[in-house]
């Protein structure tokens, strides 16, 4: 994942780009959002921009099922009575 994360900057240059043509706007990230990119992201009186991270892409995968599969997944626990034995009247 990038380190750096997206500031106000970029946020108010794609704004900027897309100002006139259309009414929303989603910007897609591998990195995060500073608080103020998320802050201007719904400027008032602008158009609104919706800001998806990777966290959030991915939860979005995985909610609607886009690129993913689901399989079953078989955990296994060790029966710790199967291992108690008895030495010399002792229970070990």
């Amino acid at each position: 994942m990038t380190q750096n994360p997206v500031g106000r900057p970029e946020i108010d240059k794609f704004r900027g780009a897309i100002q006139g043509d259309f009414d929303h706007g989603v910007f897609l990230t591998t990195a995060k959002f500073t608080k103020d990119a998320e802050a201007a992201s719904v400027k008032k009186g602008a158009i609104s921009i919706l800001l998806l991270d990777g966290d959030a892409i991915a939860e979005t995968m995985v909610k609607f099922g886009i690129g993913v599969s689901r399989r079953p997944v078989q955990l296994l626990d060790i029966d710790p009575e199967f291992f108690k034995f008895e030495v010399s009247g002792e229970l070990i």
